[in-house]
């Protein structure tokens, strides 16, 4: 079903609206598939420390009955591909190729992204973790603040 997913702007598909998103200060329960490594679990924990350097506090790995959660598999895929955010599902689906440990912790951070209603901003834009085939930049404080400009409910600190 991945493969499908990650076709479908080849053939001109293109859903430019993220349907299924979570306003970034609610917190978020993030769960990875039972099938998830012990490399990939560590890229999830990685993947949210990375949003909370960046100001995000609320997200939590595993099952949390108060938040709502998204589903991070780790599947194979094409080399071209790292990641998608199957928005109509809630899920995340990263290439369990991704051999780097940074890589694959940038790769869900940058998803996370799309779950908080990011979309891609080029690099010529800024630097940011929702640049395209992102594997370097992790999310920053502008990622949270574009974030929060979807609607966010929180306070912004002074930092």
């Amino acid at each position: 079903m991945w493969l499908l997913i990650l076709s479908l702007p080849a053939c001109g598909t293109i859903d430019p609206v993220i349907d299924n998103t979570h306003e970034i200060c609610a917190g978020l329960a993030v769960v990875p598939s039972v099938e998830a490594t012990a490399d990939e679990l560590a890229a999830v924990d990685e993947a949210l420390a990375l949003w909370h350097a960046a100001g995000v506090t609320g997200l939590v790995v595993g099952d949390a009955p108060d938040l709502p959660t998204v589903l991070i598999r780790f599947q194979d895929a094409a080399p071209l591909f790292n990641g998608v955010y199957d928005d109509e599902a809630g899920v995340i689906y990263v290439n369990h190729r991704l051999s780097d440990a940074r890589e694959r912790a940038v790769t869900v951070a940058h998803e996370l992204g799309h779950v908080f209603g990011l979309v891609h901003v080029s690099a010529a834009v800024r630097l940011s973790v929702m640049n395209p085939n992102n594997l370097t930049v992790p999310p920053t404080r502008d990622d949270w603040l574009a974030a929060m400009s979807l609607g966010a409910s929180c306070v912004l600190d002074a930092q």
